[in-house]
């Protein structure tokens, strides 16, 4: 009965892997075949929906997560590739917790007329200094615990340059991961 349970535990594991990386090659394939579609983005829900996406994942109830945003200025930007950017970045931070300490997750997002700065921030597990330069690459794993396809930060990268932005990564292991990129400010002007 013991080794049943155990195949049925490996099944399901094996299972959600493929799950996560059909997940993974949808976000990809919405990425570069989707058009731009730019509207006026309330960070507030943005963020509200994926957290309400991600509800479901181990540990996030372990985690304070605390969520600033400053700028009065409007803000238009396409709300399905900002979804897949945080959805991945929030996911890991979730995924990559550490348990043996009071876990947060900072999302810092500052807009003005011309882009939105937007920090995201977790004292997690980190990653090691030698993967940093090789953590966008496609298929790259920068955690040796990593179960995903290694696609999340491949597309968080190529998302954020499909919008005109730029993102760079700090991380110390055993620390944690900050996550600094930038999207300007879709403005669209219409002459009526």
């Amino acid at each position: 009965m013991e080794r049943i349970k155990e195949m049925n535990n490996m099944i399901k594991e094996s299972v959600k892997k493929q799950d996560d990386f059909i997940k993974s090659i949808l976000s990809y394939s919405q990425n570069e075949n989707l058009p731009s579609s730019i509207e006026e983005i309330q960070f507030e829900v943005v963020i509200e929906n994926v957290l309400h996406e991600l509800s479901n994942m181990p540990n996030k109830s372990d985690i304070d997560i605390r969520l600033n945003i400053t700028g009065e200025t409007l803000f238009h930007g396409d709300p399905v590739r900002l979804m897949i950017i945080f959805k991945n970045l929030i996911g890991n931070a979730i995924k990559y917790y550490d348990s043996r300490k009071d876990s947060f997750l900072s999302i810092d997002i500052n807009k003005n007329s011309d882009e939105a700065k937007i920090v995201i921030e977790d004292n997690g597990v980190g990653i090691r200094k030698e993967h940093l330069e090789s953590i966008f690459d496609m298929f790259y794993r920068g955690n040796e615990s990593s179960d995903g396809s290694g696609l999340g930060l491949y597309i968080v990268k190529e998302t954020i340059d499909k919008l005109g932005g730029s993102i760079s990564i700090s991380s110390d292991f055993g620390k944690g991961t900050k996550f600094a990129f930038n999207i300007p400010n879709a403005i669209i002007l219409r002459v009526e």
